[in-house]
């Protein structure tokens, strides 16, 4: 992860972007 902001969008380092929800539900 390269960056992870306060809004909860979680940036990797390939360029793409998430939601911090989605990646917490995803791994439990």
């Amino acid at each position: 992860i390269k960056s992870a902001h306060e809004d909860g969008k979680v940036v990797f380092t390939d360029g793409s972007s998430v939601e911090a929800d989605v990646i917490l539900h995803c791994t439990g």
